[in-house]
């Protein structure tokens, strides 16, 4: 058997919570691998502490035994088995640090495809979208001439503004600035579209 074949049999047999389970799965390693069994118990030793450690983290706030990630380098989502907040982890792109998915993280990546298609297409370069309300875009919408526009939750955009302490009515005087502020940023052609619900 290799070393990295051990290391993962190591791995495999750490994991194991029942003793009775683990006994079995020792017994079998001592019968078949009797001359890299004291190598295999070393290994085994080793992979249990490193387990305690994360099994300590998992219990402490801020730890999750399995996280979706994300890498704003190259836009890559994937998930980890153990996270820690205190551990940075980079991606395997080597440019990005991996970061906890949130509905945030979501909405800003829906953002960047959305804005990455009208550039492929070369549609509607004037299309205007309202930064800090990633979370209430809904996608895009062509319009009778089939120019694409970006289309907003109206209702989310209220309750993002409420957010910061904002009353409903406050947070929907504020929106009709903010939509007089993005129609005349597009000069109109880019404007967004706004759904309400």
């Amino acid at each position: 058997m290799t070393h990295s074949d051990l290391d993962f049999l190591a791995s495999c047999i750490s994991w194991i919570d029942n003793a009775d389970k683990k006994g079995a799965a020792l017994s079998l390693c001592s019968h078949h691998y009797p001359e890299q069994y004291q190598e295999l118990e070393a290994l085994i030793e080793e992979k249990q502490k490193i387990n305690s450690e994360f099994d300590l983290a998992i219990l402490s706030p801020g730890h999750s035994k399995a996280e979706d990630m994300y890498c704003s380098a190259c836009h890559g989502f994937y998930e980890l088995a153990y996270y820690s907040k205190n551990v940075e982890y980079s991606c395997e792109c080597g440019e990005g640090v991996l970061e906890p998915v949130t509905e945030q993280v979501i909405a800003d990546d829906k953002v960047r495809i959305a804005k990455g298609e009208l550039l492929e297409l070369g549609d509607n370069p004037k299309a205007v979208f309202l930064d800090g309300f990633e979370r209430a875009f809904l996608g895009l919408v062509a319009q009778y001439d089939g120019v694409p526009l970006a289309l907003y939750s109206f209702e989310k955009c209220i309750e993002i503004l409420q957010e910061g302490g904002m009353s409903y009515e406050d947070a929907e005087a504020d929106m009709e600035d903010i939509i007089l502020t993005a129609c005349s940023q597009g000069n109109f052609q880019g404007s967004p579209v706004f759904l309400e619900e």
